[in-house]
């Protein structure tokens, strides 16, 4: 395995596991046309935190009319296990995305900075500042250092500043990390590595002669040298972003306040006007982040932008409080696929990271045994050590980066199942699953493999 961890000695084994935490920002191998695509979402994802998949950005008006009519299945509720709201109605300004969000907060991440881009121009272009700098001009003081073409050159551009290393490449201006690694405290390391986490005192802010040393502490860092007068500069977060001192690296910050709109407000006038405007004229929004049937790639800026309550609106008569709920309404249904959660019942602990997967013999963690699966194989039959754990599992847990196959006879035959963990740990309880039902308490053997094993 990856630094601080190495593999299983033997099955069974109750090896400690060095620091980690949620995983995620899983990025994309590079495709025929240049662009970068997504692997599509396994089950553990989203399909296995909502057994009924909500009505969200998959469904015509995101299911909501684009954010003025919900149902109980389309509002967001703040659940045991679940991550606190991360944008849209009744949320104030904050950060949005990062390592933890996985795959489809990823590709949500940057469906919501386009509409972010698009409403901050708006204001701009009506003279809506009030205290912020909206449009081609950056949020905080930054010395003048990226200046009024730093979006153009880079964000219209599908550029980076200073580039992107260490196993990443370039989204609109940030850096993503490449398929096969996962962001965590703004570095790329292999799906399932362990990362050992930033201190509570880490100070990102340190002198820098140019970019590379800055992006040897988050790959998104940059170095400014308008912040000193000496040689060289500081390192600084790019433009909409600022340092995360909880996730221990830089993150998109979203400076809209939405705290004053909730699922309650009525829609104002401007706002259904555009709603509306929209569905007559058949606007949808783009498939869903989490749609199995098509290779996923980042979402372009005018796919974004032409199926979002944004484009709809009358820029030139509506008022700042309009603009803005125009936004918050918009944003809103992403905050589905901002759930850092992965399906793991809480009284579960998390799986070391010295192991392939764990199995239980109660769906809830709650009771009886455990037992660690490390690389490679392993049957239980009569008259073993291991004849206990045949036909009782209920519950079995991937480490991210690796597929476990389980099977209902001994000697790796019978009916079997395979349970892929990608950017996440994955997480199934076998009786809440269709497709691995006919395993529920009947596995008698299981192998399992990691990617870039032995590293």
């Amino acid at each position: 395995m990856n630094s601080g961890g190495s593999k299983v000695g033997g099955f069974g084994s109750h090896a400690a596991t060095g620091g980690v935490g949620a995983l995620g920002g899983f990025a994309a191998g590079k495709l025929s046309n240049g662009k970068y695509g997504y692997p599509k979402q396994k089950s553990g994802g989203l399909s296995s935190i909502f057994k009924k998949k909500p009505k969200t950005m998959s469904s015509p008006g995101y299911g909501t009319a684009w954010g003025t009519k919900f149902g109980a299945d389309t509002k967001y509720k703040q659940k045991k296990g679940f991550s606190k709201k991360a944008l849209g109605l009744g949320v104030a300004a904050g950060f949005v995305g990062g390592a933890a969000v996985g795959v489809a907060g990823t590709m949500a991440t940057y469906s919501v900075y386009h509409r972010y881009q698009n409403f901050k121009n708006m204001m701009r272009s009506r003279g809506f500042n009030n205290g912020h700098r909206y449009g081609y001009d950056n949020d905080y003081d930054d010395g003048g250092f990226f200046g009024d073409d730093y979006y153009k050159t880079y964000y219209n551009g599908n550029q980076c500043m200073g580039g992107c290393w260490g196993n990443s490449h370039c989204e609109y201006g940030f850096c993503e990390c490449d398929y096969g690694y996962q962001r965590r405290y703004g570095r790329c390391g292999l799906t399932g590595s362990t990362f050992t986490p930033r201190a509570q005192n880490f100070d990102p802010f340190v002198s820098c002669a140019d970019n590379r040393a800055c992006q040897t502490i988050d790959l998104n860092m940059v170095c400014n040298t308008k912040l000193t007068t000496s040689l060289g500069g500081k390192c600084q977060c790019k433009p909409d972003m600022r340092w995360n001192k909880e996730g221990g690296e830089c993150q998109l910050y979203v400076d809209v306040d939405c705290s004053a709109i909730t699922y309650d407000t009525p829609p104002s006038k401007a706002i259904t006007d555009a709603v509306a405007k929209a569905q007559a004229g058949g606007i949808t929004p783009p498939p869903s982040v989490t749609d199995e049937s098509s290779v996923l790639t980042v979402p372009t800026i005018d796919e974004t932008i032409s199926s979002s309550l944004l484009s709809q609106v009358d820029s030139a008569k509506a008022s700042e409080a309009e603009l803005r709920e125009a936004y918050c309404r918009d944003v809103d249904s992403f905050s589905f696929d901002m759930n850092v959660d992965d399906g793991r019942p809480p009284k579960c602990e998390e799986i070391r990271r010295t192991a392939c997967g764990v199995v239980y013999d109660s769906g809830t963690c709650r009771g009886g045994w455990k037992l660690y699966i490390g690389e490679g194989e392993i049957s239980f039959p009569y008259f073993s050590s291991y004849w206990k754990y045949r036909n009782d599992i209920d519950l079995v847990g991937v480490k991210a980066g690796c597929t476990l196959t389980a099977f209902s006879s001994t000697g790796f035959s019978g009916k079997r199942g395979t349970f892929r963990a990608d950017s996440t740990d994955g997480w199934w309880r076998l009786k809440e699953f269709a497709e691995f039902l006919h395993l529920h308490e009947d596995i008698e053997s299981i192998q399992c493999v990691c990617r870039n094993a032995g590293r």
